[in-house]
This record gives C-alpha cells, sequence and structure tokens, in this order.
C-alpha cells in the first residue's frame, strides 16, 4: 500500500504542478472537472448502481452541474460552498451516529446523491479558489496538508495503531492515525 502510494506520487505530483502553473484557467478547471468526473464514476459504481444507462445519466447530470458551477460568480459560489458545508455537518451526525443510521445506506439513490454533495462542493471550491491571485500557491498548500494528514495517518496507524476509531465503519482506522494526521499536517 505504501509502495502503490508513492509510486502514483511520483506522476500526481508533476502533473498536478503542471495544471496549476501552466495552464489557463479554464483548462485547470476543466482537468479538475475532469478528475471529478472520473470520481464520481468510481462513486456510481461503489454506490451498487449496476445499470451503464443510469450510470451514464448520472454522469451527463453531473457534468452539467459543474458546467454550470464554473460559471457562477463567486457571490453564488459562496451560497453553493455553504450548501456543501451544510452536508457535512449532516455527515458528521450519520457517522456519529452508525449504526443506527445505517438505514440511509441502504438505498443506493442516496448512496449515490452523498457523491454529489461530496464532489461537487469541492468542484465549487475549487473554482472560487481559482479567483484568488495567489491561486497556485494555495492549492499547493492545502495538497500538502491533506497529503501530509494522510501520510502521519497511515505511519502512525500502522505503526501503534491498536484502537479502533470507527470499528463499524471502517476497521483499518484507529486514534492512533487520526492523531498522527493532525500531527503531520
Amino acid at each position: 500500500m505504501l509502495r502503490q502510494r508513492i509510486l502514483t506520487s511520483f506522476f500526481i505530483i508533476p502533473l498536478t504542478i503542471f495544471i496549476l502553473f501552466f495552464l489557463e484557467k479554464n483548462l485547470c478547471i476543466f482537468f479538475m472537472g475532469l478528475a471529478l468526473g472520473v470520481g464520481f464514476w468510481e462513486w456510481l459504481k461503489l454506490s451498487g448502481i449496476k445499470m451503464l444507462m443510469h450510470k451514464v445519466l448520472a454522469l451527463v447530470g453531473f457534468v452539467f452541474v459543474m458546467a454550470i458551477i464554473s460559471l457562477m460568480s463567486n457571490y453564488w459560489l459562496f451560497y453553493f460552498l455553504a450548501t456543501g458545508l451544510a452536508f457535512w455537518l449532516v455527515g458528521i451526525v450519520i457517522v456519529v451516529t452508525y449504526p443506527s443510521s445505517r438505514w440511509i445506506f441502504v438505498h443506493v439513490f442516496f448512496r449515490s446523491v452523498f457523491g454529489l454533495f461530496v464532489l461537487l462542493p469541492a468542484f465549487a471550491a475549487f473554482v472560487y479558489i481559482k479567483s484568488h491571485p495567489e491561486f497556485e500557491f494555495l492549492m499547493l498548500f492545502l495538497l500538502a496538508i491533506v497529503c501530509s494528514a494522510d501520510i502521519g495517518a497511515f505511519l502512525v496507524g500502522r505503526k501503534w495503531g491498536l484502537k479502533p476509531l470507527a470499528k463499524a465503519i471502517s476497521p483499518g482506522k484507529s486514534w492512533a492515525g487520526f492523531y498522527g494526521g493532525i500531527v503531520l499536517s
């Protein structure tokens, strides 16, 4: 797992730097949309949608909403991001109350909609930040924080992770990994 992460980073880091620093704004947004489109397609497969036509229609709708988001002014993007924040607050309640909130995850529809509320605000945040004059460095800083948290959680959790964080949700996550991610980020 660690080896795969390291090998992937050798490809992704130069590609990300190229996209952030050398492509103009619309191409940069396009590549972010492309990456999130691939992510949404994977989300649909994990959600349990079996019919190809349903996946294609959902992806077309997803791309359509991303196109609308890319045309929004920062004023409207802010409200879109606030909606994403509200979803994450509801998501925290769902995770904390699990397994009693398990009924939400039984329906393929809800599992698929969660993908919209995770990925579309991420795209809106990217478009919003893209208008900042220091966009490239803000994105590198954000990526460094995320990567550091991931590496810290992985390494510390693997070495000292004995007490599970949320065993019913993700048995491999530990409190040690959680703290390692926070400290390294």
